[in-house]
Order: C-alpha cells, then sequence, then structure tokens
C-alpha cells in the first residue's frame, strides 16, 4: 500500500486492500475534505479515518501546509496492512530527488505550493449520509451560524 501526497491532494495507490481505518500523523496547519463514506475523526496532529465502503483513490483535498509524517492502515480484522510508504510528490527543499532529465513530474507540476496559504486554524470536512461535517483539530464539530436580520 502505497499514499501519494501532492501540492493539494492525497490519493491512495492501492485501493484494492481492504482498507477499513486509516490512522495518519502529519505535520502543519491545513484547511482539508476527506472523500468518500467515511467517518474522520482528528486530534492535536493525529487523523483518524474510518471507511464505511471501500475507499476512493482521491482521499482528500486540502490548502495549506500539511505533511504527513507516518501513517497506519486497518484490515476489517484490526490487522496491520503492510508495505506504508508516503510518497511526495512536491518541489519542497530537499524532496525532489530526482535529475531533471530523467523526471517524469510534469514542468506544470514544479513551482505549485499550498504551502504558504493563510490558514489558521486546522479543519477537516467530511460528508456522512449527505450531511457535511466539519470538524477542528480538537475533534469539535463547527457549526457556522448565520446573522438573520429580520
Amino acid at each position: 500500500m502505497k499514499i501519494i501526497q501532492t501540492h493539494n491532494k492525497v490519493n491512495l495507490d492501492s485501493v484494492k486492500d481492504n482498507i477499513v481505518v486509516l490512522d495518519i500523523k502529519y505535520k502543519g496547519v491545513f484547511s482539508g475534505e476527506v472523500h468518500g463514506n467515511t467517518v474522520c475523526g482528528i486530534n492535536g496532529k493525529r487523523m483518524l479515518i474510518v471507511f464505511m465502503s471501500p475507499p476512493e483513490e482521491e482521499l482528500m483535498t486540502y490548502e495549506g501546509d500539511f505533511k504527513i509524517i507516518t501513517f497506519k492502515a486497518y484490515d476489517e480484522n484490526g490487522d496491520e496492512i503492510r508495505q506504508h510508504l508516503v510518497s511526495r510528490m512536491m518541489d519542497d527543499f530537499k524532496i525532489s530527488k530526482s535529475k531533471w532529465s530523467v523526471s517524469d513530474t510534469k514542468y506544470e507540476d514544479f513551482n505549485k505550493t499550498n504551502k504558504y496559504k493563510k490558514i489558521q486554524k486546522t479543519e477537516l470536512k467530511y460528508t456522512r449520509m449527505g450531511k457535511e461535517i466539519k470538524l477542528n483539530d480538537k475533534n469539535k464539530e463547527i457549526i457556522r451560524v448565520k446573522n438573520v436580520r429580520k
């Protein structure tokens, strides 16, 4: 199993594995949205994603400074799924290790970043049974009330 992180999204390379739970440790401050039929939790610098149906290839999109440090995946029996790799396809300093002449990254993909967008607090959004749910980094649901004048 492999996770591929680009400048604004995270993809699962091997969705054929019977992934039920994904435990991600990260650093940074970001605003993200998890795709698919999931239930999510976030606390501090740790994110837990429970898949209610087989995961989609595009796991999440995000803005801001988000870097996956490590992750663990578990199947329906609670057994850890092996071969965890985080592949970063970003042009951050000291991350791109290939030579220009043999690189398979397109020129348009270089010099893109969401890292310096002004995101002040981490927010994670997901949809469960048609309802959009937003969580802050303390796993509290964010409810925005609009002022309505009569």
